[in-house]
């Protein structure tokens, strides 16, 4: 049976699941460990910083390593952080440091889908671009998926009335992970609210979402 897969946490998790830890510029980086790789990144709250080139240096020296297999996260928060134009700018950097190492992009965006999208398309993205912590209204999520993202979801699936667990059930299973992001909770737990949802054995979404991780993080 494949294990299961976080692909977005910032916790321990949980023993015998495979996990991307989220580092960000400049953070302590753990050991090299079975089952356990990295996604490093500027996180657009902190594009703002005045050490903000030194940030971006570290992240294209360290995204080397064997075990990172994603940028970020990155992207876009209309809330949160400098000027949307700022994130932007290291927005794409990080974009196409993506691109010249052909590993794809975990990435936070809060109200900006319509910049996102459009980057991709001015870029012409080739690498995989996965929104983390989806939950949006469907119209948003539809959009994302017709224009060649991945959705990754998480603690929202266990309320029932989200938008996350409204969408869900409507993303293809060759098209979406799940993670545990910063939230107090086991990625076995997310794993049982997805699956109720979509009516399936958790072992038939695990086969998935295992296959989906081969696919997109490839890796020794």
């Amino acid at each position: 049976m494949p294990p299961l897969v976080d692909i977005h946490t910032h916790g321990a998790g949980c023993i015998g699941a495979v996990r991307v830890v989220s580092v960000e510029a400049g953070g302590p980086l753990p050991a090299k460990t079975e089952g356990v790789y990295l996604a490093l990144g500027v996180h657009p709250w902190h594009t703002g910083a005045a050490d903000l080139e030194e940030r971006l240096a570290w992240v294209a020296s360290q995204c080397t390593r064997s075990d990172v297999l994603a940028v970020g996260e990155c992207g876009l928060d209309r809330l949160h952080g400098a000027a949307l134009s700022v994130q932007m700018e290291a927005f794409m950097r990080q974009i196409h440091l993506a691109e010249s190492l052909g590993k794809p992009l975990i990435i936070h965006c809060v109200r900006a889908f319509s910049e996102l999208v459009g980057l991709k398309r001015k870029l012409r993205v080739s690498v995989p671009m996965i929104v983390h912590g989806f939950n949006q209204r469907a119209r948003i999520g539809q959009q994302l998926l017709a224009e060649g993202f991945w959705l990754s979801f998480g603690a929202a699936l266990l309320e029932t009335r989200s938008a996350a667990a409204a969408l869900f059930t409507e993303v293809p299973a060759d098209r979406l992970f799940l993670e545990t992001d910063a939230a107090s909770l086991e990625i076995g737990a997310v794993y049982a609210a997805a699956a109720r949802l979509r009516g399936v054995v958790p072992d038939e979404l695990r086969a998935a979402i295992w296959k989906n991780f081969l696919t997109v993080f490839p890796h020794e």
